[in-house]
């Protein structure tokens, strides 16, 4: 059973309830601001839109803090994608906080949804239809909120017939959010999907022609219906001219009339758009996950998007710091400097981290005999966060020294002379394996040339990992286009490695945090509210609102519980209770991308002393991957129970 009083993210079934949205969400949302400066990509090639439509969307997903299990669904080939669309059948679908965290950290922009579908759709398009004033009204609403949200815009998505005098009304309404929104934010996005034609008949063309440009002209591009032929998209290229790029050809992942039939076959449809030159709005990709198995699912998932790999165009980091955990946002644990902090299970798309631009098959082997590797996600073990990257494989030669290179990341790292000074590289590994593979880094520069880095320093930390610490002070500017990981056998003969990537840092070392050890000053408000009275009741539930001033240099924030023993407990979402027992270490509750955090339900027992205090800890982690104390607060229990 899921508890009610966690922040989540809801959408809209009416116009009505719709136009009073600023009243279900009174202050800011914990998202994470878009930046398409930290990323290149060609602007000059076709775009890649992900329509994520599973199950009527709104699952653990809608929960802003996480869901306490590792069986959600999880997205994490961010890379791949430059425009991602939250798509339910409610007339106004708001994107949750995951997906827009997920999303922004990773350099994708993200849409929300407009649906008028059957009877009850068009009544709420015959509202918004009303009247120019009554069109302005739900635009700004549209505008409102995402500005609130920070996501990009709209997907509008007519999909029931339209009166010969509401037309002008409706193109109006695409124009001006498209209008609006491009005020309200540089990197909007307004869509328009192929359904209702000038006429105002509901009938999907499968193209870009004469009965819908009229939409296209006045927002940022269509996303066509999934029944095209090669045929279609030569005419739309024809209708698009210099904006072919704007027209995202459907591709419906569970076939329904789709060229190849989707599934495994979604590859050859995609071919056949960038063969024309076009852009992809690929839907319903969580197909792998709701078909083929949840069990199998990060397996087949691999496979999946390595097949799609070919015909998308990743996005590549141009800016330092270069930090990753390559946390895949789930995990069983939760790990600090190679320690473990909480065993409570999550799944948070929010704690996504940048993953290895390559498809898992992308790896060379430089000598030696063929070497059969494997490259998966482990969550039974990590440095910081809730999981590692895994390679595994076996050295087969017994008469020479192998080395197996894998790909990591394609990059546009343009470093000035400065930043190329202070350059730090810092790898965290681990063997676990008797049979060790000894990681070495590459560096491919623009010019052609490869920097091997072996000059390092090796530092031992907690549970057998280990930190290479690269230091270099190079006197030029440097362009770094792509970083390699070449692990080489340590000792011959045949033997099986395994070998866990747990953080890697390219940093500039002049910006690192000297802060850290010096005592928080920022003040942590303390809220509260009494959400049971009853005098029979064991345990009192308490609402805690905790609150403080930003960090400007905070990526996000780590939200300890100090002194509580086990008269405290934390329940989750699930109703599942969690004794906060922090004698031993500190308990951890959760993570903050914004100067603010709620825990739904801390328990405290009757009999609890009062006087006992409680101390709460805020550590803020910085752009580099640094970790300080920023604040903290001490509230009595008698207080929390006022």
């Amino acid at each position: 059973m899921e508890t009610s009083n966690e922040p989540f993210t809801k959408p809209y079934k009416d116009h009505e309830n719709f136009l009073k949205w600023e009243s279900d969400y009174p202050t800011a949302k914990d998202v994470v601001e878009y930046d398409k400066s930290l990323w290149s990509r060609d602007e000059n090639r076709p775009k890649t839109l992900l329509c994520h439509d599973m199950r009527g969307g709104y699952l653990q997903d809608r929960f802003d803090q996480g869901y306490p299990s590792t069986d959600c669904y999880s997205f994490y080939h961010w890379h791949l994608v430059d425009v991602f669309c939250y798509f339910s059948h409610h007339f106004v679908t708001i994107p949750p906080v995951q997906w827009i965290n997920a999303a922004h950290k990773n350099g994708v922009k993200m849409i929300g949804t407009i649906i008028t579908e059957w009877d009850e759709g068009r009544k709420n398009l015959q509202k918004v239809l009303k009247s120019k004033e009554a069109v302005e009204v739900f635009v700004k609403c549209l505008v409102g909120i995402a500005t609130k949200m920070k996501f990009e815009g709209w997907l509008v998505n007519i999909e029931c017939h339209v009166e010969d005098e509401e037309m002008d009304q409706l193109v109006y309404l695409v124009k001006h959010l498209t209008d609006e929104m491009h005020k309200s934010n540089n990197d909007a996005q307004v869509i328009w999907y192929d359904s209702v034609i000038k006429s105002g008949q509901l009938r999907w063309q499968n193209k870009l022609c004469a009965d819908n440009r009229l939409f296209f002209d006045v927002c940022d591009g269509i996303f066509l219906n999934y029944n095209w032929s090669p045929i279609h998209l030569t005419e739309s290229l024809a209708q698009a001219k210099q904006r072919k790029h704007d027209v995202y050809v459907g591709v419906d992942i569970f076939g329904r009339g789709c060229p190849g039939g989707g599934g495994w076959n979604t590859n050859k449809a995609l071919k056949i758009i960038r063969e024309h030159d076009l852009s992809a709005a690929i839907f319903a990709f969580g197909w792998v996950y709701e078909k083929l198995g949840e069990s199998v699912y990060h397996i087949n998932n691999e496979m999946f998007w390595e097949l799609l790999s070919d015909d998308l165009y990743p996005h590549y980091i141009n800016r330092l710091p270069m930090v990753t955990t390559f946390n895949r946002g789930y995990g069983h644990s939760l790990f600090k400097n190679g320690k473990k902090i909480s065993n409570r299970p999550i799944s948070n798309l929010s704690l996504t981290d940048m993953q290895p631009t390559f498809p898992t098959n992308r790896y060379q082997v430089i000598s030696g005999c063929p070497i059969i590797t494997e490259l998966a996600y482990k969550t039974d073990d990590a440095y910081n966060g809730n999981g590692c990257l895994f390679f595994s494989g076996t050295f087969e030669d017994a008469e020479q020294t192998n080395d197996v290179m894998f790909r990591l990341f394609k990059t546009d790292l343009r470093l000035t002379k400065k930043e190329a000074s202070q350059l730090t590289i810092l790898l965290t590994y681990k063997n676990n394996s008797e049979y060790h593979a000894q990681p070495k880094l590459v560096l491919c520069r623009g010019d052609g040339d490869k920097m091997v880095l072996d000059s390092y320093d090796t530092i031992s930390v907690q549970n057998r990992w280990q930190i290479q610490e690269h230091r270099h002070k190079l006197n030029q500017d440097i362009h770094i286009k792509e970083i390699q990981l070449h692990l080489q056998s340590t000792n011959n003969g045949r033997g099986r490695f395994q070998f866990l990537l747990g953080e890697f840092k390219i940093i500039d070392a002049s910006e690192r945090n000297l802060d850290a050890e010096k005592p928080p000053t920022t003040q942590l408000t303390i809220e509260h509210k009494a959400l049971n009275k009853n005098a029979n009741d064991e345990t009192i539930e308490i609402e805690i609102q905790l609150s403080w001033q930003v960090d400007e240099n905070a990526r996000s924030y780590n939200i300890f519980c100090l002194n509580a023993s086990a008269c405290c407990a934390i329940q989750d979402i699930t109703g599942k209770t969690h004794k906060i027992d922090s004698s031993k270490t500190d308990f951890f509750i959760g993570r903050a991308f914004a100067s603010h955090y709620q825990i739904g339900h801390f328990l405290i027992k009757k009999n609890s002393s009062p006087r006992r205090e409680v101390k709460f800890q805020i550590y803020s982690n910085d752009g580099n991957g640094d970790t300080k104390l920023y604040c903290e607060n001490i509230i009595r229990i008698d207080q929390l129970l006022v």
